[in-house]
């Protein structure tokens, strides 16, 4: 491989980090005004507890373990007893749903429109 043929596909991966890390941006971002939009009504300073964080080409969702369980029906006490609760989705759903668009985003949302784009924003 000569040195052009290199210094092109260094070009093309530098491209595809750039487009993974707008859509994970983009994702974090609508995860964030979804569960603000259905957590609105809740008081507490416990809820605010949730970081998003794009990096490495991942995308990291930090929240108190808690806050996973708002989404079931029932919860089981300390004593094993399952009491009923009302459930507010704004975790499980929220999150999986995105995953989906995540997913298609990611599989067929590279195309030559979007490198395009890109180069642009380089220059």
């Amino acid at each position: 491989m000569n040195v052009l043929e290199k210094r092109q596909n260094r070009s093309e991966e530098i491209l595809q980090g750039k487009f993974i890390r707008k859509v994970l941006e983009e994702t974090s971002r609508d995860i964030q005004k979804a569960q603000n939009q259905r957590m609105s009504s809740f008081r507490s300073e416990f809820w605010n507890n949730r970081q998003y964080k794009v990096s490495d080409g991942q995308l990291v969702h930090m929240h108190d373990k808690r806050q996973r369980f708002v989404d079931m029906r029932t919860r089981a006490d300390n004593k094993g007893n399952k009491n009923k609760k009302k459930s507010y989705v704004v975790h499980n759903r929220i999150i999986w749903g995105q995953y989906n668009n995540l997913t298609r985003d990611l599989a067929y949302g590279y195309t030559d429109a979007v490198k395009d784009e890109l180069r642009k924003l380089e220059e």
